[in-house]
C-alpha cells in the first residue's frame, strides 16, 4: 500500500511542479535574447555583432550565433564568462557529446570550430538543447546587428479559449489514471487489516471502533506513501536532467511544485485513502470469530451508470463551441465531465465481470477455478486493469481531440513540396551552384543569382529585381517557353514599379568590380508572364542567363538561391545539403518546403501531453505489478493450500492468466466504448467532427492488453514460491 501510494504521490508532485517548470522555460528564453537599448549606429566600448547561424541536425534544432567583439567590454551571454574568439566555439553540454560521438560526424563537419567553453545552465532553456556560440573575425553588422546586452522582458503567451481548454483537458486525462492508481493502491493489504480488526472484535473493540481504527491505518500507510512518493520525487528531481521526453528536457533546478498545488497533494492523498478504506468496509461484516465479505445480497448495479452520466450531461452543456465560449467556468465544467466519465468506466468493470463469472459455462478446470475466483472478489479483480483502461480511454480520447484539432491549427503555406525538398539561400558564391548539385543524396537542384539593379534615368531610384540562372532555372520562376544560353527576358511588376524593357540601360553589381557596370538590356529582350516558385513567390523585373555576364568572366554578386530534391533512400541527404551550404557561407539559411505549417502553442501542448502520457503509462505499468504481486501475497495461504492439495503448477498458472484476461477483454472494450465516446463528447465541445485513426487505436489498445499480460507472466515466479507448504503457517 505506502509503495503504491507512494508512486502515485511521486507523479502528483511532478504534476504540481509544471507551472514552475513552464515559467522557467520562459524565463531562460527570455534572458538569452540580444537586445540593443538603444540605436546603435557606430561600434562602442561595449557592443558585440552576432547573427544568427541556426542549423538542424536529424531532424533536431541547433541553436547558433555568430559572434565578433566591437570593443574591449562586450556583453556576453547568459551561462558564458567571456566570449569566444575567431575558430573558437562555446557549445552546450549536449552539443559537445554529440560531436565527440560518431553519430555526430557529419555535424562536426558542418562546425568547424573548437570548443573551447561550455555554455552553462543559464545560458540554456533545457539541459539536451543543441546550442553554441562561434567566434569570427570577418563578421559585419550587414550579416547580422549590433547589440549591447542580453536579455529582455518575458511575455507570457495567450493560449486562447480554445489551446487553454485543450490543456486543460489534456491534464484532466493524464492525471485522472494516477488518482485511480492511488485510489486502488488504498486497498492493497485489505485482506490482512480485516483479520486484524477481526482479533480487536475478539478483545471487545466495537463496529464503529474497528472502522475508525481501518481509517487510522489507511491515514499512517497514506502518510508512509507520502513520504515514499517524496522521497521517490526527490530522487527522480535529481536524474530528470539527463531525461529527454519527446524532446523536451526540464532542469533539475525547475521542477519546484507549486506550493498551492503541492499542499492540495498532501491533503488529496490521505482523504483519498481514508475514504476508500471506509467504503470499502461497507461491505464487510467484521465479527469477533472471523470476517464476512461477500454476504448474498440483491444486486443494486444501477449506481454504476451514473458517474458516466453525469459526466456525459456536463460536457453535452459545452457542446457547439459552448466550451469556447463558455468564459471562465468552462474549463471546471469540462474538467468534471472528464474525471466522471473515465471514473465510470472503472465502476461498470466489476459488474461486468461478476456478468461473465456467472455466465462463463463449463471449461478446464484452470477456467473453472478462475470463474470461481471472479465470481468471489469481482472488484479485487479489476483492480489489476482499472488503471490501463481509464489511461487506453483517456488516450483514445485525446488522439481523437489532437486529430479533430489539428486542422484549426494547421496552416496551408501553398508551398510545393513536390518541386522542391529545401530552399537554400547562401552569399552569391557562383561555384556554389555546382557544389550544391554534386552533394551526396541531391537528386536535382536549379539554382539562380538574386539581387537588383538600378535603372538609368527612372524616377525614384529605378531599382529592379535582377535574375541571373540558367534556363532550367528560369523556366521555374517564370512562364520562359523557348530559350538558350544568352537569352534575356522581362517580367512586368504587379505593382506599377520601375519597368524594364529592349534599350534600357541598366548599371549591375558585378562581382571583382568596386562600382556598378553599365548594361544595355538588348532588343532580342523578350517579356513573360511571372509564375510562382516552390515557396509561392513569384519574382518580377530582369531575367538573365549567365552568358549574357560571361563576357567579361564576371557574374552578378547577389545571394545565391536553390530549390533543392533530395533522394528519398538517403537519410542524411539535408544533412549533407546543410554542410554544403556552410561551406559556402557560415550563415546560409536553409528551410523545408513545407505545405503546411502548425501553430507553435499547439504542437508544445501535443509534445507534452505525449510525455506527460509516456509517464502516466510507467506508473500504471509499475502499478499493475504491484498489485499484482499485493493480491497474491494476501492470497499466499488458499494458494499453498491448493499445492498441498496437488494442484499443478501449469494450472494454476492457467487459472492465474485467465483471471487477468477476463478482465483485461472488457476492460479494453470499455476503453475502446469510452474512449471513442469521450472523444466524440470533447469533439463537440470545440465544434469539431470526430477523426478516427484506426491504427492508433488498435495500437493503444494492443498496448494497453500487452501491459496486462506481461505483469501477469511477471507474476508467475512469486506464484510459485507462494506455493510453497511454508506458507501454510499462520501465527
Amino acid at each position: 500500500m505506502v509503495v503504491g501510494i507512494g508512486l502515485g504521490t511521486a507523479l502528483l508532485l511532478l504534476a504540481s511542479a509544471l507551472p514552475g517548470m513552464l515559467d522557467a522555460r520562459e524565463r531562460r528564453g527570455a534572458a538569452i535574447v540580444e537586445i540593443a537599448s538603444s540605436q546603435l549606429t557606430a561600434p562602442g566600448e561595449n557592443t558585440l555583432v552576432i547573427a544568427y547561424a541556426n542549423t538542424e541536425y536529424r531532424d533536431r534544432d541547433v541553436r547558433g550565433r555568430l559572434v565578433r567583439a566591437e570593443g574591449s567590454r562586450p556583453p556576453v551571454p547568459p551561462g558564458l564568462r567571456a566570449l569566444p574568439g575567431p575558430g573558437e566555439m562555446a557549445a552546450s553540454p549536449a552539443l559537445a557529446r554529440l560531436l565527440e560521438r560518431p553519430d555526430g560526424a557529419l555535424l562536426r563537419e558542418r562546425l568547424p570550430y573548437r570548443v573551447v567553453a561550455t555554455i552553462g545552465d543559464d545560458g540554456l532553456i533545457g539541459p539536451t538543447d543543441l546550442s553554441y556560440y562561434a567566434g569570427s573575425a570577418t563578421l559585419t553588422v550587414d550579416d547580422g546587428s549590433r547589440v549591447d546586452g542580453f536579455g529582455t522582458a518575458r511575455v507570457s503567451a495567450r493560449l486562447g479559449p480554445v489551446l487553454t481548454l485543450l490543456a486543460v483537458t489534456a491534464l484532466v486525462v493524464l492525471l485522472t489514471p494516477v488518482a485511480v492508481f492511488v485510489a486502488v493502491a488504498s486497498r492493497f493489504g485489505a485482506d490482512a487489516r480485516e483479520r486484524r480488526l477481526a482479533a480487536l472484535r475478539l478483545v471487545g473493540a466495537d463496529l464503529p471502533t474497528t472502522r475508525w481504527i481501518a481509517a487510522g491505518e489507511a491515514l499512517a500507510a497514506a502518510a508512509g506513501g507520502l513520504t515514499a512518493g517524496l522521497a521517490l520525487f526527490l530522487l527522480g528531481r535529481r536524474v530528470i536532467g539527463s531525461v529527454e521526453l519527446w524532446r523536451l528536457s526540464v532542469f533539475p533546478a525547475d521542477v519546484r511544485p507549486t506550493p498551492g498545488l503541492a499542499a492540495l497533494v498532501v491533503a488529496a492523498v490521505p482523504l483519498i485513502a481514508v475514504a476508500v478504506t471506509r467504503a470499502g468496509l461497507r461491505r464487510v461484516v467484521i465479527e469477533p470469530l472471523g470476517v464476512v465479505r461477500r454476504a448474498p445480497r440483491p444486486p443494486r448495479r444501477g449506481w454504476r451508470i451514473v458517474p458516466g452520466l453525469t459526466g456525459a450531461a456536463l460536457l453535452l452543456t459545452l457542446m457547439n463551441g459552448g466550451g469556447t465560449r463558455g468564459g471562465s467556468l468552462a474549463p471546471w465544467l469540462a474538467a468534471a465531465g472528464i474525471v466522471l466519465v473515465l471514473v465510470g468506466l472503472t465502476a461498470l468493470l466489476p459488474g461486468g465481470v461478476a456478468a461473465v463469472a456467472a455466465r462463463g459455462g463449463r471449461g478446464p478446470l484452470p477456467w473453472l477455478m478462475a470463474r470461481r475466483r471472479l465470481a468471489a472478489d469481482a472488484t479485487g479483480s479489476t483492480r489489476l486493469v482499472g488503471g490501463v483502461t481509464v489511461a487506453v480511454a483517456g488516450a483514445i480520447a485525446v488522439q481523437m481531440l489532437l486529430a479533430g484539432l489539428a486542422g484549426t491549427f494547421t496552416t496551408r503555406t501553398g508551398q510545393n513540396p513536390d518541386r522542391a525538398d529545401l530552399f537554400v539561400s547562401t552569399k552569391g558564391d557562383p561555384a556554389g551552384a555546382t557544389a550544391l548539385a554534386t552533394t551526396a543524396g541531391v537528386r536535382s537542384a536549379f539554382t539562380f543569382t538574386a539581387t537588383s539593379a538600378r535603372v538609368r534615368g527612372a524616377a525614384g531610384g529605378g531599382e529592379i529585381p535582377l535574375v541571373v540562372g540558367t534556363c532550367t532555372a528560369l523556366r521555374e520562376l517564370a512562364a520562359v517557353g523557348a530559350c538558350v544560353p544568352g537569352d534575356v527576358f522581362t517580367v512586368a511588376s504587379p505593382y506599377g514599379e520601375t519597368r524594364v524593357g529592349p534599350g534600357s540601360v541598366v548599371e549591375l553589381t558585378m562581382t571583382g568590380r568596386d562600382g556598378p557596370v553599365a548594361w544595355t538590356v538588348p532588343r532580342s529582350a523578350t517579356e513573360v508572364a511571372a509564375a510562382a516558385d516552390p515557396v509561392r513567390q513569384s519574382r518580377y523585373g530582369l531575367f538573365l542567363t549567365p552568358e549574357v555576364l560571361g563576357i567579361a568572366g564576371r557574374s552578378a554578386a547577389g545571394r545565391l538561391i536553390a530549390f533543392v530534391r533530395l533522394d528519398p533512400n538517403r537519410d542524411d541527404a539535408a544533412d549533407r545539403v546543410r554542410n554544403t551550404a556552410a561551406r559556402i557561407d557560415p550563415l546560409a539559411s536553409i528551410l523545408p518546403v513545407t505545405a503546411t505549417t502548425e501553430d507553435r502553442m499547439f504542437a508544445n501542448i501535443r509534445r507534452g501531453l505525449l510525455a506527460g502520457a509516456t509517464l502516466t503509462l510507467g506508473l500504471v505499468a509499475a502499478g499493475m505489478l504491484v498489485s499484482s504481486l499485493e493480491q497474491m501475497r494476501e492470497r499466499r495461504r488458499p494458494l499453498a493450500a491448493l499445492a498441498a492439495l496437488g494442484t499443478p503448477r501449469r494450472t494454476m498458472a492457467l487459472s492465474l492468466l485467465a483471471q487477468a484476461a477476463v478482465p483485461m477483454v472488457l476492460g479494453l472494450a470499455l476503453a475502446l466504448a469510452g474512449g471513442l465516446g469521450l472523444g466524440s463528447l470533447l469533439l463537440a465541445v470545440f465544434d469539431e467532427r470526430p477523426r478516427l485513426d484506426p491504427g492508433f487505436i488498435a495500437s493503444v489498445t494492443a498496448v494497453g492488453g500487452a501491459a496486462v499480460m506481461a505483469v501477469t507472466v511477471l507474476g508467475l515466479p512469486a506464484l510459485w514460491r507462494l506455493m510453497r507448504p511454508e506458507g501454510l503457517r499462520m501465527e
